[in-house]
């Protein structure tokens, strides 16, 4: 038989545990593919900022757990999950007008993406706006890899000659390479790696001036409970004040 000190001692640990589970939140999300350097991929393990940033919002708030991010979907199935809260955040995502009457976004920016131009490495082409580039005319061909959101929006500039058949960056790295356009339109970061995996770093070069500014944020569904969400924008909070996420940014800003 338990002594009654023991024994209350005893009931107080298992009060302590269920009360501590109780509050446990587990959120479920998926990796987004061709995201770089978000997720990446290698050898079947996925790492990337998204993954990181994950990991410090578990180690702000004990109280949530983030699982599946090892798991490689689109991003318009990632985006489609959490819709139908089969998921319930995604990392790195932009405001748009759909999005903002389906989800929740977070008050912190989690990561700020560049909208930036290819050349090969002997043009001496210099470019500030859009404007520049429509001049050009027939010779200011622009390739954008297949399905891009950005790529989608350039398009609806009837100005501009947008090349977009080409599915993948080293595809249309060859492309540029071969004088079939004058520029690439891809992101920063995931550019720099992107060119290194090619081999092309004497071929080709970055424009300097970046043509837009991208803010992302952790989208949360609104299936939620409200206090999941509040533990969640809280915890980004602290680690945006905590200079983590400016950290974090930085250890994958060259990628």
């Amino acid at each position: 038989m338990l002594r009654p000190v023991f024994r209350k001692s005893f009931f107080a640990v298992l009060y302590g545990i269920f009360i501590s589970n109780s509050w446990a939140i587990e959120l479920r999300t998926v990796a987004q593919s061709s995201t770089e350097p978000k997720f990446i991929e290698v050898q079947g393990k996925i790492t990337g900022l998204c993954i990181d940033l994950h990991r410090a919002i578990e180690k702000a708030d004990s109280t949530l757990k983030i699982v599946g991010d090892q798991v490689m979907m689109p991003l318009k199935r990632a985006e489609k999950m959490l819709e139908m809260a089969e998921s319930d955040i995604a990392c790195g995502l932009l405001h748009h007008t759909t999005r903002d009457e389906k989800f929740y976004f977070s008050e912190v920016v989690v990561l700020s993406i560049a909208d930036i131009l290819v050349v090969r490495q002997d043009d001496p082409v210099q470019i500030k706006t859009w404007d520049d580039v429509a001049k050009l005319g027939g010779d200011g061909i622009v390739l954008g890899n297949a399905g891009r959101g950005p790529v989608e929006v350039l398009k609806k500039n009837k100005q501009l000659m947008i090349d977009d058949g080409a599915v993948t960056t080293e595809q249309n790295l060859n492309k540029l390479t071969m004088k079939r356009a004058r520029f690439f339109f891809h992101r920063s970061p995931g550019i720099s790696t992107e060119i290194k995996n090619a081999k092309m770093q004497d071929k080709v070069r970055v424009l300097p001036n970046a043509m837009a500014i991208h803010r992302t944020y952790m989208v949360i569904g609104k299936h939620l409970p409200k206090e999941a969400v509040t533990r969640i924008q809280n915890a980004l909070k602290k680690i945006h004040a905590s200079g983590e996420l400016d950290a974090i940014n930085d250890r994958w800003k060259d990628y």
